[in-house]
């Protein structure tokens, strides 16, 4: 349906981070507010999200021992983080994040924007693991019975 808005799982412990977070994208996105890591990966035993905002710094988890939960689901991470160091954003990216961004540094296009890139993303690549998967088993076929014609002249011989 095209009026349903988009999941987003917003994994963030600052209330007002959240709550920035929240007047930046309703609009838009239907976000599910988890506080700590555990809360995360309740919400998403129930709920299909499309992306997953998430703080660097969690109560229980560090976003990064976090993330693989996520990215085995293949869903699309975005690092949110208040520290704004390379070496962190190194660590997200090479983690597996699509991006990185710094929370004081946060307005709504650039939310909106990163968001629904990293969905759209996801989806592209999806469409792309299917193709290939169409694709090996076409030419598995082809190969096959392309050999079908050898066999039998090998037979005769």
């Amino acid at each position: 349906m095209a009026d349903e808005k988009r999941v987003v799982l917003l994994v963030e412990d600052d209330d007002v981070y959240r709550e920035s977070i929240h007047r930046l994208l309703d609009s838009e996105y239907q976000l599910l507010d988890a506080a700590t890591g555990q809360q995360a990966l309740t919400l998403l035993e129930t709920h299909a999200p499309e992306c997953v905002l998430l703080d660097f710094r969690l109560p229980d988890f560090s976003g990064l021992k976090l993330m693989p939960k996520f990215l085995e689901r293949k869903l699309p991470v975005v690092m949110l983080t208040a520290e704004g160091s390379e070496q962190v954003a190194v660590e997200a990216l090479k983690a597996g994040c699509l991006d990185y961004l710094v929370k004081r540094d946060l307005t709504a296009v650039l939310l909106k924007r990163t968001v629904f890139n990293a969905i759209d993303r996801n989806a592209l690549q999806r469409q792309l693991e299917a193709t290939r998967r169409e694709l090996e088993s076409f030419v598995a076929t082809a190969a096959h019975d392309l050999k079908a014609p050898l066999r039998a002249i090998s037979t005769f011989s």
